[in-house]
């Protein structure tokens, strides 16, 4: 028995960014986690793309395959068009973070195998009491051959197929110059016996088989062109070729088509006074989103979408205004623990209370950490700690 071949699999990859930030730029990698992101601490920075998350995405290499892991709460990742949060990708893809396009290269090494005996092969012993052969297994029909015509002709039949483990007969009805004819078809191969053992192959039977044979080929034969040509008397129908001109014609037909739908989709509703409302909206958060004022700008947009849910520029700028909110109350917070650190209690105080006034909403968890913190930097200002 053969040993199955073994395979020594190591991964290399490398990420080239096709469209977006940093464009053309090829990294090679062969560790086992490597990170994208809008962070300087990543292996891949995309500090450009706003869409992109501070910590987005995870490529890990796992049981011979790359693993792509969305570590971002708020961003997507495609891969190859498909939103995933966690893929094992065994060939090359295409990975998209934000506006950003990276194409994956695996590097995978060539399967080294390990050695095997070669197989010897098979053959079918054929013994007759004076004539012992040896045939290669094969589906291939050997064909009837005869002895040397020198022998006398004797006509007697063959002897059934006797196993290995019987006992041989002899019989004065096959002589040794008996001229005799046999074929040795493939249907099971025979158990691998000693090699005196005895096998006695008999003749096909009468031509009754190969009538019968001939007969069903026929009919198949028949009805296949039956079905091919169809009933006597019908025409085959025309085929209806279209010209390069003609599919020309068609596909700008299809693209006009679709540029006035999207002509008209865009018109829908602004000429209503929900437009005009959701226009001013926009245009008043959109300035303060400019100054900085993202926790106003949100509810401007949020304003300008209950009028006409259709305004895609309040959507981005309100998806926005809340990516930078949520930036600056992590700020916030980090600056407050600050000096916090650095029994600074004037200036944690006001820190986490600017946490506070921002969020407005006791529940949330960041206004209850702030809360906590800023009670006890205004306990240790007062008491002078």
């Amino acid at each position: 028995m053969s040993a199955a071949p073994v395979l020594a699999r190591t991964l290399k990859y490398q990420v080239r960014i096709s469209r977006g930030d940093g464009a053309g730029t090829l990294f090679h990698f062969d560790q086992g986690i490597v990170s994208i992101g809008r962070g300087a601490e990543n292996d891949i920075v995309l500090a450009n793309d706003p869409k992109v998350s501070r910590q987005h995405l995870e490529l890990r290499i796992q049981s011979g395959s790359l693993l792509v892991k969305n570590v971002s709460k708020k961003n997507f990742v495609l891969v190859n068009g498909e939103t995933v949060d966690e893929k094992l990708c065994e060939q090359n893809f295409k990975l998209q973070v934000g506006a950003t396009e990276l194409d994956i290269q695996l590097e995978l090494p060539p399967a080294s195998p390990s050695t095997a005996k070669e197989a010897r092969p098979k053959t079918l012993s054929i013994v007759s009491e004076n004539y012992p052969l040896d045939y290669p297994l094969s589906s291939e029909v050997v064909e009837p051959v005869p002895v040397s015509a020198a022998f006398p002709v004797q006509q007697s039949p063959l002897q059934p197929i006797q196993t290995a483990t019987s006992a041989p007969k002899k019989s004065s009805a096959l002589p040794p110059n008996q001229n005799y004819s046999a074929r040795v078809t493939k249907s099971s191969a025979p158990p691998r016996g000693p090699r005196n053992s005895t096998h006695r192959i008999a003749t096909n039977s009468g031509g009754n088989s190969r009538v019968r044979f001939y007969v069903i080929v026929a009919i198949v034969v028949g009805a296949f062109l039956w079905l091919m040509t169809g009933p006597v008397g019908s025409k085959p129908k025309e085929a209806n070729l279209r010209s390069e001109a003609d599919v020309l014609r068609s596909i700008e037909e299809s693209a006009t088509a679709v540029k006035d739908l999207k002509q008209q989709q865009q018109n829908s509703g602004k000429d209503t006074m929900q437009y005009q409302l959701a226009e001013q909206n926009y245009v008043k958060g959109f300035r303060d989103y400019l100054q900085g004022q993202y926790a106003r700008s949100i509810v401007s947009f949020q304003a300008a979408l209950s009028f006409y849910p259709q305004h895609e520029m309040a959507r981005k700028y309100l998806i926005l205004s809340q990516r930078k909110f949520d930036e600056s109350i992590d700020q916030s917070m980090s600056m407050g623990r600050s000096y916090y650190k650095r029994q600074n209690w004037r200036m944690c105080q006001s820190s986490f209370a600017n946490v506070m006034i921002s969020l407005k909403d006791p529940a949330k968890a960041k206004y209850k950490e702030a809360k906590q913190i800023y009670d006890e930097c205004s306990l240790r200002l007062g008491g002078g700690y």
